[in-house]
């Protein structure tokens, strides 16, 4: 293993360190309120994803810093800088591809210690690149990894299948220019997949190749519902896992990408199902009826949890009685920043009916994410219906005069561009 991949190999994190030294030299420069900065992500576990030509190492993935600081700094700030960042390297090989970028989030340890999540407690695994070390400070152990984050990463993946097939494709297959990209997004699942089943059983942990491993000893006895339906699903993450880590490796060798992603895509609404029935307690009937008892329960449980974790770590009395009415209040908030966030482009409007919904825009959208992933079909046919309440639900927010090619199309760039705003916040 090396520093920042698996490859054993000190030229390789020679060139990686170099890059990262030149990034956290601007950021400090840019940011005087920085205690720690840490590299997360795969190169801060050492499971970075590059690809090695003529010596030449290419990262193929993002490197995420987050600044750890006890003064507040601004999104904006933020924003700014990273534009910095980007427009000072533009020319620089430091854009090594399409998929490469830099990515850029700040917060202080009370939130850390505040927030149980993925996201705190892979801090504990990643390495500190300038400041003082307080990953022994963070209180998260694996156990505390809240099925919420498996929630979201459900949904991340759901919008990363949404975002990489064009309807184009059913037809005229993945150009050839993009089919490593499309098999390394896709294969991606996989690897999140994992990540759910171990939060599932308290063994989540921050290193894919472990989480791997986890799976392939324990998926057949520690899920029996899962492994009758798809016996070969751990083998799937495996597989996965080493595409990730080495993606030089031709483990998918002549498998057709759009078949792949209608497998994947079936893998993943069977492990949706499994997981939502013990997180929210609701059966499946039908996709409709998923979409909407997502969109209940994610009102009800996806936030209320950090609220109350956020009201005793202040040691504020009695806080259960205020969780439901701050929970609805922050759901509101959620609507009035996205408005905020989509004022500035002329050709997006915010439906204000929905101005005061206790759904937040980001927990409207991830309902939206089923019923798109199963309205289309691999013989290019679509669920009208799905496709229908799939718009309906987007239309708080929808695009003004840009060319649609058909209704999934259509409903497709709609949560496309939702997705951006709202993680531009």
């Amino acid at each position: 293993m090396g520093t920042y991949t698996i490859h054993d190999d000190k030229y390789v994190d020679l060139q990686i360190q170099e890059k990262i030294d030149e990034i956290v030299n601007f950021i400090i420069k840019n940011v005087p309120q920085v205690d720690s900065l840490i590299l997360t992500g795969g190169f801060g576990k050492g499971e970075g994803s590059t690809v090695i030509t003529d010596g030449i190492v290419r990262p193929l993935r993002d490197f995420d810093f987050i600044i750890v600081s006890s003064k507040k700094i601004s999104h904006d700030h933020i924003r700014n800088v990273k534009g910095l960042l980007d427009q000072n390297w533009q020319c620089d090989s430091y854009k090594y591809n399409k998929e490469f970028s830099i990515d850029i989030s700040t917060t202080s340890l009370d939130n850390i210690n505040i927030f149980p999540d993925i996201m705190t407690y892979d801090l504990k695994n990643s390495k500190v690149v300038y400041g003082e070390d307080i990953r022994n400070k963070i209180r998260w152990n694996a156990k505390d990894v809240p099925l919420r984050s498996g929630a979201r990463l459900l949904f991340q993946k759901s919008t990363a299948l949404i975002g990489v097939l064009s309807s184009n494709y059913l037809s005229d297959g993945v150009p050839e220019s993009l089919k490593k990209t499309f098999m390394r997004e896709v294969s991606k699942v996989y690897i999140e997949i994992g990540s759910v089943l171990c939060i599932l059983i308290g063994q989540y942990d921050s290193h894919c190749s472990t989480r791997a491993k986890i799976i392939n000893n324990m998926y057949e006895t520690s899920f029996p519902e899962l492994f009758a339906q798809i016996p070969t699903l751990s083998d799937k993450i495996s597989k996965a896992t080493r595409h990730k880590l080495n993606p030089s490796l031709s483990v998918y060798g002549d498998y057709d990408p759009v078949s792949y992603w209608f497998e994947t895509r079936d893998d993943l609404g069977e492990v949706m199902k499994y997981f939502f029935r013990i997180y929210c307690g609701f059966p499946f009937d039908d996709w409709l009826n998923f979409s909407q008892n997502i969109k209940r329960c994610h009102s009800r449980k996806y936030f209320s949890p950090l609220i109350k974790n956020y009201l005793e770590y202040n040691n504020f009395p009695r806080p259960d009685p205020l969780v439901t009415i701050l929970n609805a209040l922050f759901n509101i908030n959620e609507n009035l920043e996205y408005m905020r966030s989509i004022s500035r482009e002329p050709y997006l409007k915010y439906n204000l009916s929905k101005l005061f919904s206790v759904s937040a825009p980001a927990i409207r959208l991830y309902s939206i994410c089923p019923l798109l992933l199963f309205s289309i079909d691999r013989d290019g046919s679509f669920d009208e219906n799905y496709l229908d309440k799939a718009i309906e639900s987007t239309h708080f927010t929808y695009i003004q005069s840009k060319p649609i090619h058909n209704k999934w199309e259509m409903a497709r760039l709609m949560t496309l561009e939702m997705l951006q705003k709202i993680s531009t916040w």
